[in-house]
């Protein structure tokens, strides 16, 4: 069991325990909290934390390795480190904001198992496509 310990609102002092089961908990749990941060940051602040949260959740996988645990357990852990090394190679490629965001998000979807709706796509009535991720605009902007 891994103990995340976090700041519970901003500029509070406050500190919050969150249990995470799992490495890979842990790693979702680390990124998600970047995510979250990332509105208020600029680009080059997003890419260092980025490069960090890599660090720690690879620190966190190490320790996790020391321990007794089935072959097929750790090689999981191995995975999770590949994975992570890879996207930190892609940070170097991207350079907006946009762009970070997207894969820190990606990065986050894929560590849980989860990815983003492919092949859909928005239009209007009249059938014109409209640019834009479904996802992440609404065809009603108010």
């Amino acid at each position: 069991m891994i103990v995340c310990k976090v700041e519970s609102g901003e500029g509070s002092g406050k500190i919050t325990d969150t249990i995470c089961g799992t490495p890979k908990e842990a790693a979702c749990f680390v990124l998600s909290v970047l995510l979250y941060q990332s509105s208020f940051q600029p680009t080059k602040t997003i890419i260092e934390n980025f490069i960090e949260a890599i660090a720690l959740i690879t620190e966190i996988v190490d320790i996790e390795k020391q321990k007794h645990l089935p072959p097929n357990e750790k090689s999981q852990l191995t995975r999770i480190v590949t994975k992570l090394h890879k996207v930190k190679e892609l940070l170097d490629k991207v350079k907006t904001k946009e762009l970070v965001v997207e894969l820190l998000f990606n990065t986050v979807l894929s560590m849980e198992g989860m990815s983003r709706l492919n092949g859909f796509g928005l239009c209007n009535h009249f059938g014109d496509p409209v640019k834009g991720n479904p996802e992440r605009i609404s065809l009603t902007r108010r």
